[in-house]
């Protein structure tokens, strides 16, 4: 019995042994690869570089419009005080009258220096045909020397403002203007000025020609003047543009422009019809002369009304032409 237990402990002395041995002659899978100076780490794995999101192309129309686009141009040196200039009132000067004691209507014009007096033959603002033919001449293009008959509508106009401000003359800064091709502006018809009423601001000025009735009345307040027309149906229009500027227009008024025309009806001054603007297509002439709607009524200024190239261009040049 003795002697079986002995050999029993030493076949388990030696399995023993053995395990131990394998134990150290093959490590295990998780310390496999282990060196002296620690484990292997895995090389670290580097994300692709985020893709910077595409520029976005402007539309084809905002391209358009982009390319099209004029770049402001600054306001002259010199043209705020020039303009102040144009507004200031000589208190030593007045209005010639005639025997029957009206004034007559005086028109400088501040590009070429030149002052025109225009007798009246009614205290409404009537002209003979004489003086007509002295306003187209004094109301000509200043650049073509072109010149064009007045409306006379536009004449009484300007007579009741310089009457009402009692001002001793209207200075002119632009007047006709030859008309585009397929342009509709009523400075190409002879129906309107830009202008300025020595001793009133403009606001005040626009303000009494709004209420004229039958009017396109424009205020340009950074370039110091006011347009006026005549129309079948009154619109006003204010212009925050500089001289060789684009135009900023926004329309003003509304039923006080509507109430201004009735007043003019009930006084029995009929609407002023649409002019035909000078052109070489003799049937639309003869069209317009009769009546025949050729278009829709121009409730708005037309582009060229307040366009910023005609209008600032005179503008630059009544500031150049009034100081020499």
């Amino acid at each position: 019995m003795a002697g079986a237990l002995r050999r029993f402990a030493s076949l388990l002395a030696a399995v023993c042994a053995l395990s131990t041995a394998s134990a150290h002659a093959a490590p295990s899978k998780h310390r496999a690869g282990r060196g002296a100076a620690g484990p292997a780490r895995r090389p670290a794995t580097r994300k692709p570089a985020a893709k910077a999101p595409a520029a976005k192309r402007p539309a084809p129309e905002r391209a358009a419009k982009r390319r099209r686009r004029r770049p402001r141009a600054r306001t002259p040196r010199g043209y705020a005080a020039q303009v102040r200039g144009w507004h200031a009132r000589d208190p030593k000067r007045e209005a010639p009258l005639d025997a029957a004691g009206r004034p007559a209507l005086v028109l400088e014009i501040l590009n070429t220096g030149e002052r025109f007096v225009l007798p009246v033959v009614s205290a409404e603002g009537r002209f003979s045909a004489e003086t007509l033919d002295l306003a187209a001449h004094a109301l000509r293009d200043q650049r073509s020397n072109r010149e064009f008959p007045v409306d006379p509508e536009v004449l009484a106009t300007l007579y009741r403002l310089q009457l009402h401000f009692q001002a001793h003359s209207l200075r002119v800064v632009s007047a006709y203007r030859a008309a585009r091709p397929g342009g509709h502006s009523r400075h190409g018809q002879g129906r309107a000025v830009d202008l300025v009423v020595p001793g009133a601001t403009d606001r005040e000025v626009a303000a009494f020609a709004r209420g004229l009735g039958y009017s396109g009345v424009g205020v340009y307040l950074v370039s110091g003047f006011v347009h006026v027309d005549v129309r079948p149906r009154s619109y006003a229009w204010v212009d925050l543009s500089g001289p060789g500027q684009p135009n900023r227009a926004r329309s003003a008024g509304g039923k006080e422009l509507a109430e201004a025309d009735a007043r003019a009806r009930a006084a029995g001054r009929a609407a002023p019809r649409d002019a035909v603007t000078p052109t070489s297509d003799i049937e639309a002439a003869l069209a317009g002369a009769r009546g025949e709607a050729s278009g829709p009524p121009h409730d708005e200024p037309d582009r060229d009304d307040s366009d910023d190239s005609d209008d600032s261009d005179a503008e630059l040049d009544a500031a150049s032409g009034a100081g020499e």
